[in-house]
């Protein structure tokens, strides 16, 4: 029964790959440099526009984020910066698009 559930959970992953893998002159494409670049670029810009969202959010609060997550362990605080953090990534990926 876990080695079904397991595979019906992977089922979704897999299934694009399959698709990329199956269509006519993919393979043969290779990969290209600027793209590459592009996406090392872009997610490096990323990464610091999250933090960017993160401090602004930190300068918001009228509490000590770290102080709330590290030392009290309050969940509450956690999960709401991680929507904080999730919502800013999601606007920039909307953006770079």
């Amino acid at each position: 029964m876990k080695r079904s559930l397991t595979a019906l959970l992977l089922l979704p992953a897999v299934l694009p790959i399959a698709a990329l893998a199956a269509e006519p002159g993919r393979a043969a494409a290779g990969l290209d440099p600027m793209a590459i670049l592009g996406t090392i670029v872009y997610g490096l810009i990323g990464i610091a526009l999250a933090l960017v969202g993160y401090k602004a959010y930190e300068w918001m609060v009228p509490f000590d984020l770290n102080k709330e997550i590290e030392v009290d362990q309050n969940p509450a605080v956690g999960l709401v910066l991680g929507a904080v953090i999730i919502g800013v990534s999601i606007i920039v990926a909307a953006s770079i698009v």
